[in-house]
């Protein structure tokens, strides 16, 4: 159970709702609150934010592309990663296989033979982090599905990607809610379904997410295996559901404190994609350490969740 000291206001706007911030005072670090009984958020007292904003459109940066060795004068291969070579001979193809399961999700799996244990971005429209290989090259993952045609790409040693596509039933009677960053500071979703409070059985959040098959309402998912990597979370939810509020907590701590933060959020209303905003959060210096940057975020529109 997290314990609060203090609180202090921000202002904001996103989208087409007005969305306001404030620092809630915790004893750890750059962790999660646990999941339990409602807890009492205090006064304000004296941290200080420095600025938060949302400005307009746009993507996280992509993962950089690693340097090409020099020309031996050897015939070049094809930039194909049906042609890579590893330390002894030529590895079979990279391979990627997508295909629809249930709850309007997606199964990928990746086999890259060559690239064991090394990084690589997967991306689906507005969702994008970075995967590692394990140590036979291979990566699974369930990816919530974004549009009813959906399209997963990997980018891979080299600046090669791959991609695959398949069809997605149900995409249509869900909503998601798909938040984005890059770098070292965290970035987290809170979603308080049916009125409920800061811990209690309806605050969904990393530490206590739900999976796609829970009767009692959303869930969360999320991505990213590199702290200095670009990481997501993506919150899912039946359209009928009208009773939702939603919050960016980012915690300041030693790996995010006196920085800005950049990310991006997304909303799949029933199958409709909002275009991506960017978010900009510069957060206290590392003086007043040890608290949570929050900010209200638009709650869903009853209109569309409705129908």
């Amino acid at each position: 159970m997290r314990q609060m000291r203090n609180v202090i206001m921000v202002g904001a706007t996103f989208l087409l709702a007005a969305a306001t911030g404030h620092v809630m005072q915790t004893t750890a670090e750059d962790g999660l609150y646990g999941a339990g009984a409602s807890l009492p958020r205090a006064a304000a007292a004296s941290l200080t934010i420095t600025g938060a904003q949302i400005a307009s459109v746009a993507e996280l940066p992509q993962l950089s592309p690693r340097a090409i060795a020099p020309d031996l004068g050897a015939p070049a291969l094809p930039r194909d990663v049906s042609a890579t070579v590893g330390f002894s001979g030529i590895c079979a193809p990279a391979d990627l296989k997508v295909q629809a399961v249930e709850h309007a999700l997606l199964q990928a799996d990746l086999h890259a033979p060559c690239l064991a244990g090394q990084p690589v971005e997967v991306a689906h429209e507005g969702l994008r982090f970075t995967a590692v290989l394990d140590g036979q090259g291979k990566w699974h993952g369930l990816l919530p599905a974004l549009a009813t045609q959906a399209v997963v790409t990997v980018q891979i040693a080299g600046g090669a990607q791959i991609g695959a596509s398949v069809a997605v039933p149900g995409v249509e009677a869900i909503n998601r809610i798909v938040l984005s960053w890059q770098g070292a500071g965290d970035m987290h979703l809170n979603v308080f379904e049916r009125g409920a409070g800061f811990g209690d059985a309806g605050h969904i959040h990393a530490a206590a997410p739900r999976t796609p098959d829970t009767p009692l309402g959303g869930y969360l998912l999320t991505y990213g295996d590199l702290r200095d990597g670009a990481r997501a979370e993506v919150y899912t939810a039946p359209t009928t559901m009208t009773d939702l509020r939603f919050e960016l907590d980012a915690p300041v701590g030693q790996h995010s404190c006196g920085r800005d933060l950049g990310g991006a959020l997304q909303r799949v209303l029933a199958a409709a994609a909002e275009p991506a905003a960017r978010l900009i959060l510069s957060l206290p210096d590392c003086s007043d350490a040890g608290g949570d940057v929050v900010m209200a975020l638009p709650d869903l529109p009853v209109s569309v969740a409705a129908n």
